[in-house]
């Protein structure tokens, strides 16, 4: 058992400081969401130039990256037992951990043979895992949303917990996003090579990353309504029979994960009905002419069109469902939701009429916060962010 530094583990006097300045920033990411024209606001840094939502985007993950470097032993389910796994991994080496993947127990066994101090070694780790994914992310975000508040909110408040939780997990998001950007920037068969090591090595840190190997298919295919038809057909059949248990197996979530995550699957379903609301707010509204663009506003390279992003969508739904029956299947819905994030911003900024927009913006924003504030306050077990605190404090 993890002996705690300085008795803070029973220590009442958690402040929460760094819980409070993310929720400071949140604010001026939403004020930024909704200011018209503050997205053209150029602010020189040195002799860059950068756009003020842009910086509000970094500093927001700098700070989200800064707090899962260096949170408390005791700050999200797992982080207690990924330390004891850490510690163990610095005893016995490989042999000392032969239920995770083997990349993230050699950088463990690297980084304990580093640094004498465990303690240490696996803050060291927190850090480098932490900025790796985000930096992913936040890029993600950066080049694919035409606006960020709203991705930010729903991340911070719907996704991070699980994001800073699953470490390993993490790491996999940060491999298969870098792989995606990779996909869309390289040509020919430099493109292939890079998406399949890099793919590779988000499976070394996690398994469920192979259901990363759909998304170049997807990128290509169009949308249709035989396409939700079918999706709901295979949902079905999966939910009605054991093939989710054998599913869960075959691609390696495991027995463990099969009956737990409760408070995950919750979170997952919350952030799916979210998304169905709007794909369906889409289907309805572009009956109205006037009330919704037909041109789609991705911001970034052609390679991921509205068709790819509502993909991604449709199978995080099924996934949900499936869940129902076995909770460990919510794991799956990260890689899908948080490829799908930017579309939240883009398929709000395609409505035309603008009082629509703010509207269905703000509705969004307070269910967000809404269902923050409750789980935080009657289930704080399910994600144990709140109060935060440091690991030194």
């Amino acid at each position: 058992m993890y002996l705690w530094r300085n008795g803070y583990a029973n220590s009442t006097k958690h402040t929460g400081g760094g819980y409070a300045a993310l929720v400071v920033f949140l604010w001026v990411s939403v004020a930024v969401e909704y200011q018209d024209g503050i997205h053209g606001v150029i602010v020189r840094i040195g002799n860059k130039h950068l756009k003020l939502n842009i910086i509000v985007l970094r500093t927001v993950f700098l700070v989200l990256c800064f707090m899962a470097a260096f949170r408390g032993m005791d700050i999200t389910n797992d982080t207690e037992a990924y330390y004891r796994t850490y510690q163990k991994i610095a005893y016995s080496g490989f042999a000392g951990e032969t239920r995770m993947e083997r990349g993230y127990v050699a950088l463990n066994l690297l980084l304990s043979r580093v640094f004498q101090d465990n303690l240490v070694g696996f803050h060291v780790l927190l850090f480098i895992t932490a900025v790796f994914s985000y930096l992913a992310l936040e890029q993600w975000i950066e080049r694919h949303a035409v606006t960020y508040g709203i991705c930010i909110l729903t991340f911070c408040f719907l996704s991070n917990q699980s994001f800073m939780s699953a470490i390993r997990q993490s790491v996999a998001v940060g491999f298969i996003l870098w792989a995606l950007m990779a996909w869309e920037d390289l040509k020919g068969w430099k493109r292939y090579i890079a998406y399949i090591s890099l793919i590779i090595a988000a499976m070394i840190f996690h398994n469920t990353a192979i259901v990363a190997i759909v998304f170049p298919l997807l990128s290509s295919r169009k949308y249709t309504r035989n396409t939700t038809v079918l999706i709901i057909i295979v949902t079905l059949i999966m939910t009605s029979t054991n093939l989710v248990s054998g599913m869960i197996s075959l691609i390696g979530l495991g027995t463990g994960y099969v009956t737990a995550e409760i408070g995950n699957a919750v979170n997952v379903g919350v952030v799916s009905l979210l998304y169905l609301s709007l794909l369906l707010l889409r289907l309805i509204a572009a009956n109205r002419s006037g009330c919704w663009s037909s041109e789609s506003n991705n911001t970034g390279n052609a390679a991921y069109s509205d068709d790819f992003y509502t993909y991604c969508i449709a199978l995080s739904l099924a996934i949900t469902v499936m869940s129902l029956r076995a909770a460990g299947m919510s794991r799956l819905t990260m890689y899908l939701q948080l490829v799908g994030l930017p579309y939240i911003s883009n398929i709000m900024n395609q409505i035309e009429d603008q009082r629509i927009a703010v509207v269905i913006k703000v509705v969004f924003s307070v269910v967000i916060w809404g269902y923050s504030a409750i789980v935080l306050i009657y289930k704080p077990e399910w994600q144990h962010i709140w109060p935060y605190h440091f690991y030194w404090q």
